[in-house]
């Protein structure tokens, strides 16, 4: 499973669109998710945010939507950080079913990837027009320390108390209940948890 958070849309960039036409795409939901994931990776993304227009009942504790959830509007932002700093995003509300627009910008990805097949751009210069506009949210050291200093305070908790997975696991769930956008955080205090959690993940797996 992609490691991405889905979070409800803030705020669209620019006019959203009040109709949309139905997608050609014989893909199953499997297998677009398996073809973003295989993007994702070529691009070595990560800090994954996808936004969709679902509430916070519609999300599961572990960042996915609950199963049967519904979109009230099938626009979609895909935002990542790429390989190499870039910051991207990538919205699309061209269909009327959130899974092609997700799909669209999976196909999206594999094409602008494969600009650089041909050795044309030499910055990757396919890219700008989706840099994320904005401040950062991403912490500007991500060590082992800020990580576990981070969750725990969020939390509330001493970073002492985080000595195993369980322990670090309540306190995920604790601090993602506090800074989620529907429960009175916001977007970059949401990701900055996540973010703390993936730097966690890779000294405790």
């Amino acid at each position: 499973m992609i490691n991405a958070q889905f979070v409800p849309i803030e705020t669209w960039p620019g006019k959203q669109r009040t109709s949309w036409k139905s997608a050609a795409f014989r893909v199953t939901y499997p297998r677009r998710l398996d073809k973003l994931e295989d993007e994702l990776n070529k691009l070595g993304a990560k800090d994954i945010l996808i936004q969709c227009h679902l509430v916070r009942d519609d999300i599961r504790n572990d960042g996915w939507p609950r199963s049967g959830a519904r979109p009230r509007n099938p626009g979609i932002i895909i935002s990542f950080t790429k390989r190499g700093g870039d910051q991207l995003s990538f919205p699309c509300d061209t269909y009327d079913d959130w899974y092609d627009n997700l799909y669209a910008i999976a196909l999206s990805l594999e094409a602008l990837r494969a600009v650089d097949r041909y050795g044309v751009t030499k910055s990757a210069e396919q890219y700008q027009g989706w840099r994320r506009l904005g401040p950062s949210p991403q912490s500007d050291v991500k060590t082992k320390d800020w990580a576990f200093d981070h969750l725990a305070r969020v939390a509330g908790i001493d970073p002492r108390a985080l000595n195993d997975r369980a322990a670090v696991d309540l306190a995920f769930r604790a601090a993602v209940k506090k800074t989620h956008p529907d429960t009175g955080g916001n977007v970059e205090a949401f990701r900055l948890v996540n973010e703390a959690m993936r730097v966690i993940r890779e000294v405790m797996p």
